[in-house]
């Protein structure tokens, strides 16, 4: 067990805000009273949001209290009007993303309709509603605050139990610096939401907090909200063992608005200096973005349309080393010659046809692109039912600037990266990425009585990464010219047919009823993930030379690695892994007194492994050690147990003086998220049942391997090798144990958290708002 601990003393301004965490509207609860303080039954509340006359209404209970689900976010003026009672009128009330505000108000008594106005500030941020930690960040920040990147993670950095990391992306030894890190824990553990639809990086071979590679898929433009919670207690919210993050986008009005913006960042926007020492000027880079967006209403107080489109590129230098040749000095010059470069590329071109491309100059200004749309309609039904739907789209390219360090596709690594001051290599050697993402958002909100409501949600999300390679198919070849040094040429070996497909599919219902000081919560909900990774490492064939001498020579390599779709599975290169969860949940928000509120809840999740893996009977026999040390088999074709997970949690707040000015509150319970999607392709790819890897090195002292590489012929297209050698190269699935095997435990279970916190919030001096919060997290 993994027993983390976190004590937050913070004290904020105004600018930082707290609550429970919904997917894509806020709330507003609070009871009318008369003037000697007794509450007032069947009043009527209206609630317009006032950018766009939405219209939100219902009926005090017997105790005078009333709950109003799924607003807007924004400003608020509520109405509230009781036969022979002045009509009583609260103004600048803000709903925020995820928080419930509460409304505590009198009315006079009299038989005049005169109205009383009063100016009310922004939901404090000490709220009788909240108990968890959770962090806002609205509007007003996301245009005042300075971003670097223009991207989400700029603000979720204000979370105070956020901070940053050095994560290292799965099959990659380099460490990249982020700051998704919550808790502690690792950013792939997040739930990250756009207009509801999942944005996570689910696979899990990238540390982006979003999809799309370096290219955020929404414009920060379009973003109206964004909440991080933390200890959200609320059942609905699941996924997460880090933070949830939610954000929505901006919609239309009453009033067109938009906007044309332009922003440009060159390398003078680059730090040069690092305490004494100055980085080398590499070169010159630019940013530029483009954008434009426009909402307004189609007919007032009833439809409205939101549109955003914007373009990005950025040029820098993309590979910089240079040869060796007399007179070449620098930082970035190879000890490669440029004479043994050109003379093997004549080779080349001559003895295969083949032009590896350029060895320098030919990334000197690399250009990283992307454009994205979204398109958002709000639709007031009628005063009782209320409809969005969203769709957003977006195109990046990367480069072809990257290069595989050191990773060979024998299992072994070389010395020195592939491109630096000791080895070089030939531009079709380099890759890079095109990225899709897309999404749709459809929300339906009912209010069926004034005590009855329902919200209906469904979100579909597509994302997909495909790795690009220069030149015509090769196989991937490393030549070494000393101990350090290395010439590389050839399609790259991990990019040959590399695609990833996630798609996922959300539906989930809320019921909500209000009775009295009750408030019950009944939903149900399903999420469907399915994944698809085309993956074939040496795909072109790996072949690796001791020197020079030997490659144009015609000597047998030192190493060769081939990977090949089974003939009997039809050439289907793609390992397909289907995830489902149905959940359901109750909880009950008890307004106990006008001090303290209880808010309790249970979930419960059923996981579901929808694919169904082929079996390898070889596999199965083979006996390895379990995590005890004990000698067992393990099923080729079988998922883990799917086993229910139940999440109790409950929350507290208790006003201890009746006025707001200091509040105790807290929570504790369990939260269920998801893993690293790559585990599971990686059973259902590395079982020998669709694709199979060959691989054959002198280092491996085997005199079978030895035999095979000394006799061997080089040939630009491996599928000869595999066809003379068919012994060695089966091609039927299922006949033999792989060089490497991957299978998921069947007592996996998917990662879940016990979280517990403790708050106070009081007012200090000068307006200040000062806040203790201690939160425990244990694995559990």
């Amino acid at each position: 067990m993994n027993v983390k601990t976190t004590l937050l003393l913070v004290l904020m301004l105004l600018a930082t805000h707290f609550g429970f965490a919904q997917v894509t509207s806020g709330a507003m609860a609070g009871i009318v009273l008369d003037n000697e303080n007794k509450s007032l039954a069947g009043a009527i509340v209206k609630a317009i949001h006032e950018p766009s006359g939405t219209v939100y209404g219902t009926a005090t209970q017997d105790d005078g209290s009333f709950n109003l689900q799924n607003l807007r976010t924004g400003p608020y003026r509520v109405e509230i009007h009781f036969t022979g009672f002045e009509t009583k009128i609260e103004k600048d009330i803000l709903v925020r993303l995820g928080e419930t505000y509460f409304l505590k108000t009198s009315m006079k008594a009299g038989g005049t309709e005169l109205s009383e106005i009063v100016v009310k500030t922004a939901n404090p941020l000490i709220n009788s509603q909240r108990t968890g930690a959770s962090t806002n960040i609205g509007t007003t920040e996301i245009n005042t605050l300075p971003t670097v990147n223009r991207n989400i993670s700029d603000f979720t950095r204000l979370t105070p139990q956020g901070g940053p990391s050095f994560a290292t992306s799965m099959g990659s030894s380099s460490a990249q610096f982020n700051d998704n890190s919550f808790g502690g824990r690792d950013g792939r553990y997040n739930n990250i939401q756009i207009n509801g639809a999942n944005f996570n990086n689910a696979f899990g071979l990238s540390s982006n907090l979003l999809p799309g590679g370096n290219a955020q898929p929404i414009s920060l433009d379009a973003i109206e909200e964004i909440q991080v919670g933390f200890a959200p207690y609320d059942v609905r919210q699941t996924g997460f063992t880090g933070a949830n993050i939610n954000a929505i986008t901006r919609s239309g009005t009453n009033e067109i608005h938009g906007s044309a913006y332009y922003f440009f960042k060159n390398q003078s926007f680059t730090g040069m200096k690092v305490g004494d020492y100055s980085v080398p000027n590499l070169g010159s880079t630019t940013k530029n973005t483009y954008g434009i967006r426009l909402g307004g209403p189609i007919i007032k107080n009833k439809l409205f349309y939101f549109v955003n489109v914007e373009h990005e590129e950025s040029k820098a230098p993309g590979v910089t080393y240079v040869a060796n040749r007399p007179g070449a000095s620098g930082s970035n010059v190879s000890s490669v010659s440029a004479d043994t470069l050109d003379k093997l590329r004549s080779f080349l071109q001559s003895k295969y046809g083949y032009d590896p491309g350029a060895y320098e100059n030919f990334a000197n200004q690399a250009v990283n692109k992307n454009t994205k749309v979204l398109g958002r309609i709000d639709y007031n039904i009628n005063d009782k039912n209320k409809l969005f739907v969203s769709y957003s789209y977006m195109k990046a390219q990367e480069p072809i600037t990257q290069v595989n360090a050191t990773s060979t596709g024998a299992g072994s690594r070389l010395t020195n990266s592939r491109e630096g001051l000791n080895s070089m290599a030939y531009q079709n050697a380099f890759y890079g990425f095109d990225h899709k993402v897309w999404s749709v958002s459809g929300q339906l909100t009912s209010s069926i009585t004034s005590r009855l409501s329902n919200d209906l949600f469904g979100t579909y999300s597509s994302v997909q990464d495909t790795r690009a390679t220069p030149g015509n198919q090769f196989p991937f070849v490393d030549i070494d010219l000393s101990a350090t040094s290395t010439i590389s040429f050839g399609t790259e070996l991990f990019s040959y047919k590399n695609d990833l497909t996630n798609k996922n599919l959300n539906i989930i219902d809320n019921v909500t009823y209000n009775y009295k000081k009750h408030s019950f919560l009944a939903g149900a909900a399903y999420e469907y993930l399915s994944f698809g990774n085309s993956f074939l490492p040496s795909g072109t064939g790996y072949y690796h030379y001791k020197s020079l001498s030997d490659f144009m020579n015609g000597k047998g390599p030192i190493a060769f690695a081939y990977t090949y779709p089974f003939a009997d599975q039809g050439g289907n290169t793609y390992v397909k892994a289907n995830f489902g969860q149905a959940s359901i949940y109750l909880q009950d928000k008890y307004n106990v007194t006008q001090k303290l509120t209880l808010t309790a809840g249970i979930r419960v999740e059923q996981p579901m492994y929808t694919y169904q893996l082929l079996d390898n009977k070889y596999i199965d026999t083979v006996k390895v050690f379990d995590k005890n040390g004990n000698l067992t088999t393990y099923q080729s074709d079988k998922w883990p147990k799917a086993k229910p997970v139940v999440s109790p949690r409950i929350g507290v707040n208790y006003d201890v003086l009746g006025n707001r000015s200091l509040v105790l509150r807290g929570g504790t319970g369990i939260f269920a998220g998801k893993v690293p999607f790559v585990w599971f392709t990686n059973q259902a790819g590395g079982t020998g049942t669709l694709i199979n890897t060959k691989t054959f090195a002198l280092t491996n002292k085997s005199k079978s391997d030895s035999a095979f590489l000394n006799n061997m012929q080089f040939s630009k297209d491996p599928s000869n090798v595999s066809e003379s050698n068919g012994n060695l190269f089966p091609q039927k699935a299922g006949q033999t144990v792989p060089s490497s095997v991957a299978i998921v435990s069947p007592e996996f279970k998917m990662p879940r958290i016990w979280r517990t916190n403790i708050g106070i919030d009081a007012k200090l001096l000068y307006g200040f708002v000062g806040t203790a919060e201690f939160i425990y997290t244990k694995d559990r």
